[in-house]
């Protein structure tokens, strides 16, 4: 029997089936779709894109003493990559470290540091405005004697100056000058970014130029070190010199700033853990800086920790109170426990400085508070937050504690506007019953001029030598005081 190659067995499907097989051949054979156009995006946002080139002087010489210009000095490392890349190999400073259960390392531009050069760094940042405004790292441009700005084509550049800048974001806004009409790139909103949203990351990476790289969304609400900060996680990758670059979504829209990125090992590029500073904290930023130059944040004046209320809840524990602050005109005091403010709950120091800090200076809040069995509501008007609150404790001390030393509270006391005293940091504004210095014989507005024979000029003098006491198994210790212009001399006896 002869098999005719050409006659082959008839195969009958039924309909279902010839739909099915339709489908499967439609869907190999079609083409294959992208949920997004990248390039179009790309062409988009890029000429909004901008690299920075940073003159700032060395730590040893002045900048306007080396031989030549600033531009001259920027032009010739940037034209010379064999020059560029040796001392950034063999000069290149340690970068900056934000630990947060790991080292993530700030995204630092460029550094060319020696005894001999000017620095320069390189960065990037975005145009938001058409009249050449654009926003970079704080970073970036710290202590910057002078700023280029290199657009996307990387032939047209312009000088730019900062208009103002936040540190506690690491963001800071400048203004291009002697420039035309810039195409610029909008702000979205952060708030709707769900984890796993397709984003961008476009800027200078290792100074090769204006680039994108592609990601997702990783996680949302990243914190490092800041007080305020809320950043996105990202796989997109970002490396030195991507700092005030943009994070876009895919409608072109900036929803981050490129801050930081985390790293292990001997690593110092990206392993697809960058961090983005969300659009939802630095568009406020931003405003407050074109605004006034300046951010203001509310301010309570309170020294805080974590603690627990007698039902063993979470809540803010008051450790110290500012002389001068909001919260001590409003009559608060170290050990009160913050039950809510303007009736919102926080039982998180983050959240709560974050909360209050979003509020303007001179607004009225409303608090609630416990001491001891008492719950109390009183109305706060908040101050304006100093650039480093926590300096103004450590420098002048004039604020409650509310851990004692050896039954003495130091610090400030309504009784001391009758009194001149240099430091209240060593003045004695309550005395604990039933402590070593009540049965001792130590009075309020006792001032501390020595400790054993040690001169003090503040509190953390006088704990210093009493832990150091302690330690030694001192039996008393003897503290030297003045007390109504007389200087006396009580003898404590050591717990």
């Amino acid at each position: 029997m002869k098999l005719d190659l050409f006659e082959l067995p008839r195969i009958r499907l039924p309909m279902a089936g010839l739909a099915t097989l339709f489908c499967i051949i439609v869907f190999q054979v079609g083409p294959v779709q992208s949920h997004e156009d990248v390039s179009s995006l790309v062409e988009k946002v890029l000429p909004a894109v901008v690299s920075l080139e940073v003159m700032q002087g060395s730590q040893n010489q002045n900048p306007q003493q080396q031989e030549g210009s600033p531009e001259e000095w920027m032009d010739q490392f940037r034209n010379h990559p064999f020059m560029y890349d040796f001392f950034r190999r063999f000069f290149d400073q340690e970068f900056n470290n934000q630990n947060q259960g790991g080292t993530a390392e700030q995204i630092d531009e460029f550094d060319i540091q020696t005894t001999q050069y000017p620095r320069l760094g390189f960065g990037s940042g975005f145009i938001i405005s058409k009249d050449g405004k654009l926003v970079t790292n704080y970073h970036v441009i710290e202590n910057a004697t002078e700023i280029k700005v290199r657009m996307a084509d990387e032939d047209t550049v312009y000088k730019a100056e900062v208009i103002g800048s936040d540190p506690e974001t690491d963001i800071s806004v400048l203004q291009i000058i002697d420039g035309g009409e810039f195409e610029f790139i909008k702000f979205g909103d952060s708030n709707t970014v769900r984890v796993g949203d397709p984003v961008l990351a476009i800027g200078n990476p290792l100074g090769v130029g204006i680039s994108a790289s592609k990601g997702i969304i990783s996680a949302k609400f990243r914190t490092l070190n800041g007080p305020y900060d809320n950043f996105f996680q990202t796989d997109a990758s970002i490396n030195l010199g991507n700092s005030g670059g943009p994070l876009v979504n895919l409608d072109g829209e900036v929803i981050g700033v490129n801050t930081a990125i985390k790293t292990s090992g001997f690593s110092r590029g990206s392993i697809g853990v960058g961090f983005s500073m969300s659009s939802a904290v630095v568009t406020r930023v931003v405003e407050d800086i074109l605004q006034d130059g300046k951010v203001d944040r509310g301010w309570l004046g309170v020294y805080i920790s974590i603690s627990m209320d007698e039902q063993n809840i979470q809540r803010i524990l008051v450790d110290g109170v500012f002389k001068d602050g909001p919260a001590r005109e409003a009559g608060i005091l170290p050990g009160d426990l913050i039950v809510s403010v303007n009736g919102t709950e926080i039982s998180d120091i983050r959240e709560f400085v974050s909360f209050v800090g979003s509020m303007e200076p001179g607004m009225e809040v409303t608090m609630e508070l416990l001491r001891g069995n008492e719950h109390l509501r009183l109305t706060v008007t908040l101050g304006n937050r100093p650039q480093n609150p926590g300096q103004i404790m450590s420098d002048e001390e004039e604020y409650y504690i509310e851990e004692s030393i050896l039954g003495m509270m130091f610090g400030y006391t309504p009784e001391l506007d009758d009194h001149v005293f240099a430091k209240p940091g060593t003045v004695v504004n309550e005395v604990l019953e039933n402590s070593p210095a009540a049965e001792a014989g130590i009075q309020v507005l006792d001032q501390v001029e020595m400790v054993n024979s040690e001169m003090v000029v503040s509190t953390s003098d006088i704990r210093m030598i009493v832990d150091e006491a302690i330690a030694n198994n001192d039996e008393e210790i003897a503290f030297f005081v003045v007390r109504d212009g007389v200087l006396i001399k009580v003898i404590i006896q050591l717990p």
